[in-house]
Protein backbone atom coordinates (compact mmCIF):
# COMPACT_ATOMS: atom_id res chain seq x y z
CA UNK A 1 0.00 0.00 0.00
CA UNK A 2 1.42 3.38 -0.75
CA UNK A 3 1.35 6.05 1.40
CA UNK A 4 -1.44 7.92 -0.66
CA UNK A 5 -3.91 4.85 1.08
CA UNK A 6 -1.98 5.18 4.20
CA UNK A 7 -2.41 8.81 4.84
CA UNK A 8 -6.58 8.23 3.57
CA UNK A 9 -7.02 6.33 6.22
CA UNK A 10 -5.95 8.51 8.72
CA UNK A 11 -8.70 10.46 8.08
CA UNK A 12 -11.35 7.45 8.39
CA UNK A 13 -13.69 8.81 11.15
CA UNK A 14 -12.43 6.51 13.87
CA UNK A 15 -8.48 8.21 13.77
CA UNK A 16 -5.58 6.49 14.10
CA UNK A 17 -4.08 8.60 16.09
CA UNK A 18 -5.96 11.11 19.29
CA UNK A 19 -5.93 14.50 19.38
CA UNK A 20 -3.31 14.29 21.63
CA UNK A 21 -1.18 11.41 22.16
CA UNK A 22 1.08 8.37 20.97
CA UNK A 23 0.58 5.50 18.59
CA UNK A 24 2.21 2.54 17.63
CA UNK A 25 1.49 0.65 14.33
CA UNK A 26 2.47 -2.23 12.81
CA UNK A 27 1.79 -4.04 9.50
CA UNK A 28 2.68 -7.01 7.08
CA UNK A 29 2.29 -6.91 3.67
CA UNK A 30 2.61 -8.83 0.25
CA UNK A 31 3.14 -7.26 -2.64
CA UNK A 32 3.95 -9.28 -6.39
CA UNK A 33 3.93 -8.48 -10.45
CA UNK A 34 6.23 -7.99 -13.41
CA UNK A 35 5.60 -4.01 -13.42
CA UNK A 36 6.02 -3.87 -17.22
CA UNK A 37 8.27 -6.32 -17.55
CA UNK A 38 9.43 -9.95 -17.84
CA UNK A 39 10.35 -11.31 -14.52
CA UNK A 40 8.20 -11.21 -11.56
CA UNK A 41 9.09 -8.92 -8.53
CA UNK A 42 8.00 -9.70 -4.77
CA UNK A 43 8.17 -7.52 -1.63
CA UNK A 44 7.41 -9.00 1.90
CA UNK A 45 7.45 -6.04 4.10
CA UNK A 46 6.87 -5.52 7.70
CA UNK A 47 6.74 -2.13 8.88
CA UNK A 48 6.86 -0.42 12.53
CA UNK A 49 5.71 3.11 13.42
CA UNK A 50 5.51 5.25 15.74
CA UNK A 51 2.95 8.86 15.57
CA UNK A 52 2.90 11.33 17.71
CA UNK A 53 0.11 14.11 17.84
CA UNK A 54 -0.30 17.11 18.92
CA UNK A 55 -3.29 19.22 17.90
CA UNK A 56 -3.84 19.39 14.44
CA UNK A 57 0.00 17.91 13.73
CA UNK A 58 1.02 14.98 13.15
CA UNK A 59 4.33 13.29 13.54
CA UNK A 60 5.21 9.62 12.12
CA UNK A 61 8.40 7.99 11.22
CA UNK A 62 7.69 4.64 9.81
CA UNK A 63 10.70 1.68 9.40
CA UNK A 64 10.18 -1.49 7.50
CA UNK A 65 11.88 -4.64 7.40
CA UNK A 66 12.17 -6.15 3.36
CA UNK A 67 11.90 -9.54 1.86
CA UNK A 68 12.60 -8.77 -1.47
CA UNK A 69 12.85 -11.35 -4.63
CA UNK A 70 13.33 -9.37 -7.96
CA UNK A 71 15.36 -6.20 -9.69
CA UNK A 72 12.39 -3.93 -8.85
CA UNK A 73 13.48 -1.57 -5.77
CA UNK A 74 11.01 0.16 -3.92
CA UNK A 75 11.08 4.10 -3.76
CA UNK A 76 9.25 7.06 -2.06
CA UNK A 77 6.73 7.56 -5.30
CA UNK A 78 6.38 3.20 -5.40
CA UNK A 79 7.91 0.39 -6.64
CA UNK A 80 10.45 0.95 -9.48
CA UNK A 81 10.55 -1.72 -12.34
CA UNK A 82 13.90 -3.75 -12.81
CA UNK A 83 15.13 -4.78 -15.82
CA UNK A 84 13.05 -8.03 -16.64
CA UNK A 85 14.56 -11.24 -18.29
CA UNK A 86 14.82 -9.40 -21.78
CA UNK A 87 15.98 -5.68 -20.62
CA UNK A 88 14.12 -2.39 -20.13
CA UNK A 89 12.75 -0.11 -22.60
CA UNK A 90 15.71 2.28 -22.98
CA UNK A 91 18.48 -0.49 -22.13
CA UNK A 92 18.23 -0.85 -18.69
CA UNK A 93 16.50 -0.30 -14.97
CA UNK A 94 17.72 -0.31 -11.32
CA UNK A 95 19.41 -3.25 -11.39
CA UNK A 96 21.18 -2.34 -14.35
CA UNK A 97 22.11 0.92 -13.55
CA UNK A 98 22.97 0.33 -9.77
CA UNK A 99 25.00 -2.79 -10.19
CA UNK A 100 25.07 -5.50 -7.11
CA UNK A 101 26.72 -8.32 -6.65
CA UNK A 102 23.51 -9.24 -4.96
CA UNK A 103 21.21 -12.53 -6.86
CA UNK A 104 17.75 -11.27 -7.83
CA UNK A 105 16.62 -14.91 -7.65
CA UNK A 106 17.27 -14.80 -3.92
CA UNK A 107 15.42 -13.12 -1.36
CA UNK A 108 16.62 -10.40 0.64
CA UNK A 109 16.24 -9.48 4.25
CA UNK A 110 17.59 -5.97 4.34
CA UNK A 111 16.00 -3.16 6.95
CA UNK A 112 13.87 -1.00 4.44
CA UNK A 113 14.39 2.74 4.19
CA UNK A 114 12.89 4.41 6.51
CA UNK A 115 9.95 7.60 6.38
CA UNK A 116 9.45 10.52 8.41
CA UNK A 117 5.68 12.32 7.39
CA UNK A 118 4.35 15.70 8.74
CA UNK A 119 0.91 16.25 8.44
CA UNK A 120 -1.43 18.86 9.24
CA UNK A 121 -5.65 18.96 9.53
CA UNK A 122 -5.67 22.10 7.74
CA UNK A 123 -9.43 22.16 8.02
CA UNK A 124 -11.79 20.58 10.09
CA UNK A 125 -16.14 21.12 9.94
CA UNK A 126 -18.82 18.84 10.50
CA UNK A 127 -18.54 17.32 7.15
CA UNK A 128 -15.50 18.31 5.61
CA UNK A 129 -11.77 17.37 6.56
CA UNK A 130 -8.57 18.79 4.73
CA UNK A 131 -5.29 17.49 5.54
CA UNK A 132 -1.37 18.59 3.95
CA UNK A 133 1.72 16.82 4.58
CA UNK A 134 5.20 16.22 3.26
CA UNK A 135 7.25 13.10 3.74
CA UNK A 136 10.94 12.31 3.08
CA UNK A 137 12.62 8.61 2.61
CA UNK A 138 16.15 8.10 3.71
CA UNK A 139 18.38 6.08 1.85
CA UNK A 140 19.30 3.41 4.40
CA UNK A 141 19.01 0.36 1.72
CA UNK A 142 21.93 0.00 -0.84
CA UNK A 143 21.68 1.46 -3.94
CA UNK A 144 20.03 -1.90 -6.34
CA UNK A 145 19.43 -4.25 -3.56
CA UNK A 146 15.98 -3.54 -2.76
CA UNK A 147 16.11 0.59 -2.75
CA UNK A 148 17.43 3.17 -5.36
CA UNK A 149 20.06 4.59 -2.73
CA UNK A 150 18.97 8.28 -2.94
CA UNK A 151 16.64 10.49 -0.75
CA UNK A 152 12.93 11.08 -1.82
CA UNK A 153 10.61 13.33 -0.63
CA UNK A 154 7.09 14.27 -1.42
CA UNK A 155 4.06 16.67 -0.59
CA UNK A 156 0.71 15.11 0.39
CA UNK A 157 -3.09 16.57 0.13
CA UNK A 158 -6.09 14.49 1.38
CA UNK A 159 -9.76 15.96 1.19
CA UNK A 160 -12.53 13.98 3.44
CA UNK A 161 -16.34 14.24 3.14
CA UNK A 162 -19.15 13.04 4.90
CA UNK A 163 -21.85 12.08 2.52
CA UNK A 164 -25.02 10.64 4.18
CA UNK A 165 -25.50 8.48 6.99
CA UNK A 166 -22.72 5.78 7.55
CA UNK A 167 -20.75 6.70 3.97
CA UNK A 168 -17.41 8.77 3.83
CA UNK A 169 -15.48 9.73 0.81
CA UNK A 170 -12.19 10.63 0.88
CA UNK A 171 -9.65 11.64 -2.15
CA UNK A 172 -5.62 12.21 -1.87
CA UNK A 173 -3.03 13.44 -4.35
CA UNK A 174 0.71 13.25 -3.92
CA UNK A 175 3.81 14.70 -5.72
CA UNK A 176 7.09 12.61 -4.95
CA UNK A 177 10.70 14.33 -6.13
CA UNK A 178 12.73 10.89 -6.13
CA UNK A 179 16.17 11.22 -6.15
CA UNK A 180 18.20 10.00 -9.53
CA UNK A 181 20.40 6.92 -9.09
CA UNK A 182 23.62 7.49 -11.02
CA UNK A 183 22.66 5.80 -14.65
CA UNK A 184 19.23 6.26 -13.73
CA UNK A 185 16.71 8.82 -14.66
CA UNK A 186 13.28 8.52 -12.49
CA UNK A 187 10.34 10.72 -13.51
CA UNK A 188 8.67 12.65 -10.74
CA UNK A 189 5.33 10.59 -9.92
CA UNK A 190 1.99 12.27 -9.63
CA UNK A 191 -0.32 10.09 -7.61
CA UNK A 192 -4.33 9.89 -6.89
CA UNK A 193 -6.21 8.18 -4.74
CA UNK A 194 -9.99 7.82 -4.32
CA UNK A 195 -11.35 5.97 -1.54
CA UNK A 196 -15.46 4.89 -0.65
CA UNK A 197 -16.03 3.95 2.79
CA UNK A 198 -18.90 2.88 5.00
CA UNK A 199 -18.37 3.25 9.18
CA UNK A 200 -20.38 1.44 11.31
CA UNK A 201 -19.75 1.02 15.27
CA UNK A 202 -15.87 0.48 15.90
CA UNK A 203 -15.46 -0.85 12.10
CA UNK A 204 -15.52 0.53 8.70
CA UNK A 205 -15.21 -0.77 5.17
CA UNK A 206 -13.80 1.03 1.93
CA UNK A 207 -13.03 0.81 -1.35
CA UNK A 208 -10.19 2.18 -3.22
CA UNK A 209 -8.57 3.28 -6.48
CA UNK A 210 -5.18 4.28 -7.35
CA UNK A 211 -3.25 5.90 -10.07
CA UNK A 212 -0.12 7.40 -10.87
CA UNK A 213 2.29 9.00 -13.59
CA UNK A 214 5.36 6.50 -14.53
CA UNK A 215 8.89 6.90 -12.42
CA UNK A 216 10.29 5.25 -16.41
CA UNK A 217 10.05 6.14 -19.65
CA UNK A 218 8.19 3.62 -21.85
CA UNK A 219 6.18 2.11 -18.88
CA UNK A 220 2.11 2.77 -18.53
CA UNK A 221 1.15 4.86 -15.49
CA UNK A 222 0.30 2.19 -12.91
CA UNK A 223 -3.46 1.84 -11.89
CA UNK A 224 -4.61 -0.35 -9.10
CA UNK A 225 -8.17 -1.04 -6.91
CA UNK A 226 -8.53 -2.58 -3.90
CA UNK A 227 -10.69 -3.35 -0.15
CA UNK A 228 -10.23 -2.63 2.83
CA UNK A 229 -11.62 -3.81 5.89
CA UNK A 230 -10.81 -1.80 9.78
CA UNK A 231 -12.04 -2.69 13.20
CA UNK A 232 -11.47 -2.17 16.95
CA UNK A 233 -9.70 -4.76 18.60
CA UNK A 234 -7.29 -6.15 20.99
CA UNK A 235 -7.55 -2.49 22.20
CA UNK A 236 -6.74 -0.79 19.33
CA UNK A 237 -7.31 -1.32 15.42
CA UNK A 238 -6.83 -3.63 12.82
CA UNK A 239 -7.30 -3.59 9.08
CA UNK A 240 -6.90 -6.40 6.23
CA UNK A 241 -6.51 -4.74 2.84
CA UNK A 242 -6.15 -6.44 -0.57
CA UNK A 243 -5.74 -4.70 -4.15
CA UNK A 244 -5.38 -6.12 -7.65
CA UNK A 245 -3.52 -4.49 -10.77
CA UNK A 246 -5.46 -2.94 -13.30
CA UNK A 247 -2.33 -2.14 -15.82
CA UNK A 248 0.80 -4.30 -16.17
CA UNK A 249 3.29 -1.45 -14.51
CA UNK A 250 1.10 -1.72 -11.09
CA UNK A 251 1.67 -4.87 -8.68
CA UNK A 252 -0.31 -8.11 -9.84
CA UNK A 253 -1.64 -8.04 -6.18
CA UNK A 254 -0.82 -7.52 -2.49
CA UNK A 255 -2.70 -7.63 0.76
CA UNK A 256 -1.68 -6.40 3.84
CA UNK A 257 -2.56 -6.68 7.39
CA UNK A 258 -2.18 -4.38 10.25
CA UNK A 259 -3.00 -2.87 13.53
CA UNK A 260 -2.22 0.30 16.02
CA UNK A 261 -2.79 1.27 19.07
CA UNK A 262 -2.36 4.37 21.24
CA UNK A 263 0.43 4.35 23.81
CA UNK A 264 -0.78 7.27 26.00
Amino acid sequence: MRLAVAALLCMLPVPPVAAQGVRYDTGLSVASGEYGTSETSTAITWNHGIALAWRRVTLRATMPLVAQRGSAVLSGGGTVPGRGEEGMPGGGGPRRALSTDTSVHEYRVRAGDPYVTVSLRAYESVRTSVSAGASVKAPVADAGDIGTGEWDAGALLEVSRHLAGPWFAAAGGSWWKLGDPEGLDLHDPVIGTLMLSRVGEGSAASLTLEAGTSTLEGFDPPVSAGALVTRDLWGGNAGLSATIGLTESAADFSVGLSWGVGLR
